[in-house]
């Protein structure tokens, strides 16, 4: 499986006619700053407002979107990608099945879920809980890498 995270229609395009898998933007900011400081890791710029020149760009791939991990906001910010037509949304940071749990009913199978398994904690006490709820719902997926 191949993901490109873009927001840039034209590089969308390219990488759609290349055999790219899922292609979309990279929306995790929530809290990012600090747990990267003094790394020399990238926060992304992409913009909620390039998802339909994105999404126009595709005819093979599936638009997809890193979101930020849940928080008391995730309703509104889910509800806003998938009004734009993101088919797949991948969940990072989750510590928790609850986590997890909330995503997926906020998604409500109208999108495809990607776990990003990127905390021990989750990987830890939480594995056999998880593969239940990725195999339980026909909208979950788990991924151990972007």
């Amino acid at each position: 499986m191949l993901t490109l995270w873009t927001d840039d229609p034209l590089l969308a395009a390219e990488a759609d006619g290349a055999g790219i898998d899922r292609i979309g933007p990279d929306f995790e900011r929530l809290d990012k700053e600090r747990r990267q400081r003094g790394l020399d890791l990238r926060i992304s710029a992409h913009r909620a407002e390039q998802l339909p020149a994105v999404r126009s760009a595709l005819s093979h791939a599936r638009l997809f979107a890193r979101t930020n991990p849940v928080h008391a906001g995730s309703a509104a910010e889910l509800e806003g990608y998938l009004a734009a037509g993101i088919e797949v949304l991948m969940l990072p940071m989750f510590t928790s099945t609850d986590e997890v749990a909330r995503f997926v009913e906020l998604v409500a199978g109208r999108a495809r879920v990607v776990l990003l398994l990127e905390q021990a904690a989750a990987s830890s006490s939480s594995t056999p809980s998880l593969r239940w709820t990725a195999s339980t719902s026909s909208t979950s997926g788990s991924t151990t890498s972007p």
